[in-house]
């Protein structure tokens, strides 16, 4: 990990039993979050992720139980108040008055938008801080159960630092040549980057039928510490698995599938 992520980044993670690349492309988002354009919206609905472009035309330091800034932009239909709850030094540099800039806020239950993350808007073509977009232009990004000290957003941070190279696994030398069933290359780049919801979907199932497969049939051959399960909760397609495991050139044992039975209960967090 060294090269791609901090020495305080890799520290948090080792303390989180992360220890390398591996474990940490393994470690699946708990489920999709819906980001929303907010200028389509006429009603924003409370605890909502929005996606707003707009230029900043204000912004004061305030100070309450802690400090924070208040933050005025203007976009396609007027003007709105945010606030952003840091301070961080960076972000005085960062925010400059009649800038555009890309922000995700979220409006909370006393009625006022509160700021989760900005970024100053490079390129109209270029989302800078979402994943992917689904279909009617709706925005979505993988969602992560806390892991360590990492919020949600933070894993998310971790994961732009990766080039998509970094999330195709080799598996030749953990599965039988030629067995017609495992593939000898996975790409997890749709689960944690999606172009779509039903693309996350489809790559979470297979991959996780396949280290199922991998505990059941080679955990002879192989690491056990390498195919760890990591996900705290999934949504693991059972009829996907079913017909992975009719495919085997063998019958399962009732030992075996009383296996299949514990992973798909470990899997799916039951």
């Amino acid at each position: 990990m060294k090269g791609v992520f901090t020495e305080n980044q890799i520290k948090r993670l080792n303390l989180a039993n992360i220890h390398d690349l591996y474990q940490f492309i393994t470690y699946f988002p708990f489920g999709l979050e819906s980001v929303l354009p907010f200028e389509t919206e006429m009603y924003p609905q409370t605890h909502q992720t929005y996606l707003i472009e707009a230029t900043l035309v204000s912004k004061q330091k305030q100070y309450r139980s802690r400090p924070f800034y208040e933050l005025v932009f203007n976009y396609k239909k007027g003007n709105i108040k945010a606030y952003l709850f840091s301070t961080a030094k960076f972000l005085n540099a960062l925010l400059e008055e009649g800038n555009e800039y890309q922000a995700l806020i979220q409006k909370q239950a006393s009625g006022h938008f509160q700021v989760e993350k900005i970024s100053r808007k490079q390129n109209s073509k270029v989302d800078a801080l979402i994943l992917g977009k689904a279909q009617m232009k709706k925005y979505i990004k993988p969602k992560y159960i806390k892991l360590g000290t990492f919020t949600s957003s933070q894993i998310i941070s971790l994961h732009n630092r990766l080039n998509p190279e970094s999330y195709v696994l080799n598996l030749e030398a953990l599965v039988p040549k030629d067995n017609g069933i495992i593939p000898d290359f996975i790409n997890l780049i749709r689960i944690h980057k999606p172009k779509s919801y039903s693309d996350f979907k489809a790559a979470k199932s297979e991959f996780l039928a396949l280290k199922a497969f991998l505990r059941l049939v080679l955990m002879k051959d192989i690491d056990r510490s390498r195919i760890q399960l990591v996900a705290k909760q999934s949504s693991l397609d059972i009829s996907f698995l079913k017909r992975f495991t009719a495919d085997l050139p063998f019958e399962l044992s009732l030992s075996q599938k009383n296996i299949i039975w514990e992973i798909v209960n470990e899997l799916s967090g039951d």
